[in-house]
């Protein structure tokens, strides 16, 4: 079985439709991707399920509460589960700053240790009779792509956003660090397709591909999940679990080009 945590980053509403969410798009292929044809889970384990169970608004408190407590009655083997939060916890806490930031960003450490001892206590990590399975977790995108404010938003200014931003991804990356758990950077993946992604002046503008991987100002679009999934693919390519599709998927990748550029819009 292979399931699904988290937030909107991990549904199928803003990307087009069922199928083509990032987790949709991590278990078997949509049309819409032929690069991607056969790079998929469902292809190196056929028997493998699937439960989303990630919901538009979710905290690490609505993940922590509501969606991992269900790992407990889904078939087993669990043999994959990946992880978005975060953003909302952002959302929730917008405006504050110093001492308030630095308690909200210990808040989210600690669900977040609570969950992944679940996760990886239901997969089997580190392996428990050879058969361990795959926990991958990401990060926190910036949609302001550095600015710290997207025009026409309607948000109120936010100061310390950007220093928060970075206080709960550093938070989520030394949890990660303790957990036998693959971690995928989806911050540093999307920047330069958010509000800048059309300024060539921006450090991180991408001339090969200045695409928008957002929409309704934070959600993951069709491209955007397209991209999640891409780095919940790669990471799971370098779990134990994955080590025996490398070869097969370096062959597909060989015979079907089409990396990280504008080919893919």
């Amino acid at each position: 079985m292979y399931v699904a945590l988290g937030d909107s980053m991990s549904i199928d509403d803003y990307a087009g439709g069922p199928g083509r969410g990032a987790a949709s798009l991590l278990y078997g292929n949509h049309p819409d991707w032929p690069t991607f044809t056969g790079r998929d889970l469902r292809s190196f384990l056929p028997d493998l399920g699937f439960h989303n169970l990630a919901f538009d608004g979710a905290t690490s408190e609505g993940v922590l509460t509501l969606e991992v407590p269900t790992l407990r009655s889904l078939p087993r083997p669990l043999r994959v589960i990946t992880l978005t939060v975060g953003g909302n916890d952002l959302l929730t806490y917008f405006g504050i700053r110093g001492a308030d930031a630095a308690r909200a960003a210990a808040h989210l450490r600690s669900r977040l240790e609570r969950i992944l001892a679940r996760c990886v206590e239901a997969v089997g990590c580190p392996p428990a009779g050879g058969r361990a399975g795959c926990v991958v977790v990401g990060n926190i995108y910036d949609p302001t792509d550095g600015t710290g404010s997207i025009p026409g938003s309607g948000f109120p200014p936010w100061p310390d956003s950007l220093a928060v931003l970075a206080r709960f991804n550093e938070a989520i990356a030394e949890v990660v660090g303790e957990y036998p758990v693959q971690f995928i950077d989806i911050y540093g993946h999307f920047l330069g397709h958010g509000v800048r992604a059309q300024d060539p002046t921006f450090t991180q503008y991408r001339a090969e591909d200045p695409t928008v991987w957002y929409t309704q100002l934070i959600e993951p679009n069709a491209r955007g999940a397209h991209e999640v999934r891409r780095l919940f693919w790669g990471a799971f390519l370098q779990s134990p679990l994955g080590a025996r599709a490398r070869e097969r998927a370096a062959a597909l990748e060989a015979s079907q080009p089409g990396g990280r550029s504008g080919k893919e819009t």
